[in-house]
């Protein structure tokens, strides 16, 4: 895969749904659900480039971004994670810490190997019993690398199986919100039970393949480096204290940090006010450059876009297949031509009441995203479509879903109705995206499940998924993953398809609609049989009429 992307020329955008003697339709649906799913992003700090001759400056050097004291071990920085467990902690830090010196901590926690994907997937937390609770309910956490070694050793099956670097261990290393006094514990671990107070940093795996040595990291200091907290410095595998490149923070914070610091004093407030002055310096090429603005290694949000466009391109020309025939046939155009919905059919609706800012900014941002994908993305691939003119107010949103594969009895339907397209409803909440997207079938009328209808519809329209309800949301899911899942769930077969009602005929004008209120009704008893958590004041907010 690897190689097939890299064979494209640097002026084209890479695509993996063009790979179709490799790759098939439904393999590239769950790949795209896998990486639109992701909470987080790791990078590896290598050593192996710090030879290379383009790594000659201060912001590109791979030693700058190496922990002290670790050559030892492969080095992976947590170059993006869940944005809102981010800014949570961020918050406990403004909020919880007892020292505006030193206002956070990093700590070691080790765990068998078989644990770290979830631990990757899910963040640190304490829901299951591995060692015992001797010291108090809480993530357990330690200064010191080898009391958190003795953890990660425990390890059911010794080598990551198929894995290139054979890894046979893995610790984390984490910051931590510097109130010990709050701690569940401080002796002779650091027992931490507000799990916003935690935020992974850096995973450190052994290896038992052979990777190239440096020596002199041991005896060189960072250039730019955290100052710790001299009552909890953290220890590193010789039992002295490693130093923590500045390259861990996000570029602003990273700013703010070099900027306060060498200043005792000058308190957790006054960080949070630099951190906002810092966001709204102009985005010069020369501050860019003496800042480092680019090249350290954390994503943008512009870079998730072109990371999904990967998964949807498929036409781009002058590249070479890494195998397989030259020519692939084009993939059958859709019949669905956007724009042929009328407005004043639609339950288009004004602001809500409970508009808050922090949702309206991340809606924009979504919207804007999802959009961007949208143009760049054949039709035919894409799936769906969200129609700008309907976009009355930023918490309702307007999308048809089309170009179902011919050989679905949905498809079939469809076809029979005279439709191109299932029309959606999207209704976001005041707190998103920490609480999910209200998600209702429009037109046409599905067949209930009762009747011998699939499709995860339910009979007043509403979707049942658990990704819908708190119980399975993630407040990292993009819109475009909400909507590919959708998709994917009104193609299941399993354990009947999808059908439309008997009798629907858009050319006789008898296509059937829902209406909100059976589907919240529907959504609410179906989260109630299934056993998962609705959204607080659900019925209120995604019931009323706002203020069409």
């Amino acid at each position: 895969m690897k190689a097939y992307l890299s064979n494209f020329p640097s002026t084209s955008q890479p695509s993996l749904s063009s790979w179709t003697d490799r790759i098939s339709k439904s393999a590239l649906d769950v790949l795209r659900w896998i990486v639109a799913s992701n909470r987080s992003c790791i990078i590896q700090d290598d050593q192996d480039t710090a030879s290379s001759p383009a790594s000659t400056s201060e912001q590109n050097n791979p030693l700058q971004n190496r922990v002290s004291g670790m050559d030892e071990y492969t080095q992976f920085r947590f170059a993006q994670g869940a944005p809102d467990k981010e800014q949570r902690f961020l918050k406990s830090v403004a909020s919880s810490s007892e020292s505006s010196q030193y206002p956070t901590l990093f700590t070691w926690h080790g765990s068998p190997l078989q644990n770290w994907h979830g631990i990757l997937r899910e963040g640190l937390h304490y829901k299951d019993v591995l060692h015992g609770r001797a010291f108090g309910d809480g993530v357990y956490l330690s200064p010191e690398f080898h009391t958190s070694m003795t953890y990660m050793r425990n390890s059911t099956f010794g080598v990551w199986a198929q894995s290139e670097l054979q890894i046979s261990n893995a610790i984390s290393l984490n910051e931590v919100v510097n109130a010990p006094k709050r701690f569940v514990s401080t002796t002779p671990h650091l027992v931490v039970k507000q799990l916003d107070w935690i935020q992974t940093r850096y995973l450190f795996v052994s290896t038992k393949k052979n990777l190239p040595y440096y020596s002199p990291m041991n005896e060189k200091r960072l250039d730019s480096y955290y100052r710790q907290d001299p009552k909890y410095t953290a220890l590193g595998p010789n039992g002295k204290p490693i130093q923590i490149p500045m390259t861990v923070f996000s570029r602003q914070r990273r700013l703010c940090l070099e900027a306060s610091l060498p200043r005792p004093g000058s308190g957790i407030a006054n960080i949070a006010t630099k951190i906002k002055a810092v966001t709204k310096r102009p985005r010069t090429e020369e501050y860019s450059k003496k800042n480092g603005a680019s090249g350290d290694g954390w994503i943008s949000e512009e870079t998730d876009t072109e990371d999904i466009l990967i998964l949807v391109r498929g036409d781009v020309k002058g590249k070479a297949p890494v195998r397989g025939p030259s020519a692939v046939p084009e993939a059958p155009k859709s019949d669905f031509v956007p724009g042929k919905l009328v407005g004043s059919t639609l339950p288009l609706l004004g602001p809500p009441s409970y508009a808050t800012s922090g949702a309206t900014k991340a809606l924009q941002r979504d919207l804007r995203t999802a959009l961007q994908i949208q143009e760049k993305t054949p039709l035919h691939e894409l799936g769906w479509y969200i129609e700008p003119e309907f976009i009355n107010t930023i918490y309702q949103w307007i999308v048809e879903l089309h170009s179902f594969e011919p050989e679905l009895p949905l498809a079939a339907d469809l076809k029979k109705a005279g439709l191109t397209s299932i029309v959606l409803e999207l209704r976001f909440p005041k707190d998103y995206p920490m609480s999910p997207p209200f998600v209702r079938v429009i037109r046409p009328r599905f067949l209930g499940f009762h009747q011998g209808g699939g499709g995860h519809v339910t009979a007043g329209g509403a979707l049942c998924m658990e990704l819908l309800t708190n119980s399975g949301w993630s407040a990292v899911s993009s819109i475009e993953s909400v909507l590919l899942q959708v998709r994917l769930a009104m193609s299941s077969t399993d354990p009947w398809p999808a059908r439309l009602q008997a009798g629907q005929s858009e050319k006789k004008g008898t296509v059937g609609s829902y209406g909100v209120r059976e589907a919240v009704e529907a959504y609410i008893r179906a989260c109630n049989i299934h056993g998962w958590e609705v959204p607080k004041d659900f019925a209120l907010h995604m019931g009323g009429t706002w203020s069409n």
